[in-house]
């Protein structure tokens, strides 16, 4: 309505908590693994320690470990090496891993 003062004043930037930017990765590529022994002299993977199983595939499928037979190892490739980097590394960033 027209004239209506009962609406709250709209906060200043400064006094409103920043949110998280939300980014999604479409992953699908399975070939490039980056946890091969020939990529040790080209970085540190030991950031992907804590990486959840189900975004690791398996070297002899091809399949995403979500996939797999329950006992089934897997490694991770670059698809999902560089969002987990990413959260890993920005609090800002809030990262969505979609298969």
């Amino acid at each position: 309505r027209r004239g209506d003062t009962s609406c709250p004043p709209v906060p200043s930037p400064s006094s409103v908590a920043a949110m998280p930017i939300r980014v999604g990765f479409l992953v699908g590529k399975d070939t490039d693994l980056v946890e091969d022994p020939k990529y040790e002299k080209v970085g540190d993977a030991s950031f992907l320690k804590d990486l959840p199983d189900m975004y690791r595939v398996d070297p002899d499928s091809h399949e995403y470990l979500k996939n797999c037979a329950a006992g089934v190892k897997g490694q991770a490739h670059a698809d999902v090496a560089i969002p987990w980097h990413i959260k890993k590394n920005n609090e800002d960033i809030e990262v969505d891993i979609i298969f």
